[in-house]
């Protein structure tokens, strides 16, 4: 339910932003063009131009306030109203022009239609606003009609109202249905979001927990790193040379660990853009070598020789390195016969 009401608010303030950028696009649209249309008064009713031009400029002066209202603490927070007011008076007042001109004879029925289409687009209302209006419109077209006049052409006036009512219809089932998507195309993207923000949660806990898991993993490394190293560097006898072999190999092993643990603490820099690839020149003869060394003693059980060629490049020291120890046959164990031949042939 909660969940609901959020969502009906947040559908609430993008209509309210849309409609304030819409009223002031329509606003200027018809302060530009709808006194255009005086020239058309004076070709078809040059009699009643005067009026007629009235009319036109009470109809500026609402659309500048209209436009100005936009910038006002009540525009911003109820630009429908605006939009309401201005898709009526619009109307209306052609409907005016048709009654006192020709009534049902007068083509400016047509106008009536452009208007409707033209708000339509401009300001999608809802479709309850839109009944109303559209409604409102029509019924004061055709009753001053039916109640005032006399018909004289019937053809006329049912083909004129005919074809009004149609666009009316129209105009009515197209603002529903365009409500209707909107709303679902709203209710997907906010979800999505939802989607998204949950999703990014997700990702940083579990950069947390890397972090976390990585420096508990980490103390006691360190802890295990300074007695090998004291073994290594015979502080507490001197070794055999298998025994060196051997603690040397741990050495080597846990320096490469505590590696990997730093790069998994590295993941908050990374994903904050701040890790930059250092590239340098590499001797990857003495960087294979000391990789492969790890290795050397499960070959010799396994009765193979490693060969490595000596080649120098420009890479990542870790990257290398980390590629050796991921090589097949490495992860799976050493294996196959050919495994050496391979290896070498890589390296």
């Amino acid at each position: 339910m909660e969940d609901r009401q959020e969502l009906e608010q947040a559908y609430k303030h993008e209509t309210t932003e849309f409609f304030l950028k819409r009223v002031k696009i329509g606003s200027i649209w018809g302060i530009c063009f709808y006194p255009l249309f005086g020239l058309l008064d004076s070709v078809v009713y040059p009699e009643y131009l005067k009026t007629f031009l009235i009319f036109r400029g009470v109809m500026e002066i609402v659309l500048v306030i209209g436009l100005i209202s936009t910038f006002t603490s009540f525009g911003k927070k109820n630009p429908q109203i605006i939009a309401i007011i201005q898709y009526a008076l619009l109307a209306l007042s052609i409907v005016v022009m048709i009654h006192l001109s020709d009534g049902y004879q007068s083509p400016y029925y047509a106008g009536i239609i452009l208007v409707l289409l033209f708000l339509l687009y401009i300001y999608p209302l809802s479709f309850q606003s839109t009944a109303i209006i559209s409604s409102i419109v029509l019924l004061s077209y055709l009753l001053p009609i039916l109640l005032f006049e006399r018909i004289t052409k019937f053809p006329v006036f049912i083909s004129n109202s005919t074809f009004l009512t149609g666009v009316i219809f129209f105009i009515n089932v197209s603002s529903f249905y365009a409500n209707k998507m909107r709303q679902q195309e709203f209710t997907a993207r906010y979800n999505l979001a939802e989607v998204n923000e949950e999703l990014k949660a997700l990702d940083k806990l579990k950069s947390q927990f890397f972090a976390n898991v990585s420096h508990e993993v980490r103390t006691p490394l360190t802890s295990i790193i300074a007695p090998v190293q004291s073994l290594y560097q015979g502080d507490v006898g001197i070794l055999s040379s298998d025994q060196a072999g051997m603690i040397a190999q741990v050495f080597r092993n846990s320096l490469r660990l505590l590696d990997m643990i730093n790069q998994m603490l590295d993941f908050s820099r990374l994903e904050a853009g701040k890790m930059q690839l250092r590239l340098g020149l590499v001797d990857l003869d003495d960087l294979v070598q000391d990789t492969v060394s790890i290795f050397q003693e499960v070959t010799a059980r396994k009765g193979l020789d490693t060969l490595v060629l000596e080649r120098a490049g420009l890479g990542g020291q870790v990257a290398v390195s980390q590629m050796i120890d991921n090589y097949p046959g490495f992860e799976e164990g050493i294996t196959g016969e050919d495994f050496g031949d391979r290896l070498a042939h890589q390296a």
